[in-house]
């Protein structure tokens, strides 16, 4: 592994793996989360919430099959740097990839404060107020629809989602509308009888080719 200094950045590489780099504004940021009180498992679980917040998105973007780059901690919060040609509908599902990292870390802290019995320990008790009261502060945050936040592509979600379903039904009522005057067209042929058998065979040909490419089955009257 690689170990380096880089534009306030301590660096870590190994080949072949994302660069993982950590901002020497990062204890600053870390303070202000937690209002500057002296209280290092705080400090070490704000730490982890970002850091599971970026795997989260990292988490995405594999499932994708697109390429992490890099993971960044700062005094802001955290970035993942990946590449690939990602769909819009795909970018804001990466998007969301932190904030579902979140919740994850979320439920399970409420469950556990609300369950143990008091007084906490101090170690447990600044823990857990940091993955449930330092997390929805920055879960909002990162929803806001600006950028540099997640809420940026995050919130795109939705109507790239209500687009896909009209446009879904849409090609389904077309295909049905096609599909059934292809079968109608067949019926009426079938009973005026004006066809030769060639006529038969390129009209089956043309039907066949309808449901192939449709993918829709009209259901074929018996032969009188």
């Amino acid at each position: 592994m690689e170990v380096s200094l880089s534009q306030g950045y301590l660096r870590f590489a190994r080949e072949g793996r994302a660069v993982f780099r950590i901002h020497w504004t990062l204890p600053l940021g870390v303070a202000i989360f937690t209002r500057f009180h002296f209280a290092p498992y705080a400090w070490a679980a704000c730490v982890a919430l970002i850091v599971f917040h970026e795997l989260g998105h990292a988490a995405m973007v594999r499932a994708f099959r697109l390429r992490v780059v890099g993971i960044d901690l700062h005094g802001g919060g955290g970035l993942c740097h990946w590449s690939g040609d990602a769909t819009p509908l795909q970018a804001a599902v990466i998007a969301w990839g932190g904030i579902v990292a979140q919740v994850l870390v979320l439920v399970p802290a409420v469950a556990l404060y609300f369950l143990l019995p008091g007084p906490l320990p101090m170690a447990l008790d600044q823990v857990l107020s940091t993955l449930i009261f330092t997390n929805l502060v920055l879960g909002l945050f990162n929803l806001m629809p600006i950028r540099p936040f997640d809420g940026y592509r995050a919130w795109g979600l939705f109507p790239l989602l209500r687009a896909g379903r009209r446009a879904r039904a849409t090609q389904n009522r077309r295909a049905k509308a096609l599909a059934e005057m292809a079968g109608e067209a067949k019926r009426s042929s079938e009973r005026k009888q004006l066809r030769s058998p060639e006529q038969v065979e390129a009209l089956r040909r043309v039907y066949g080719t309808l449901v192939d490419e449709l993918g829709v089955r009209v259901e074929e009257d018996d032969e009188p």
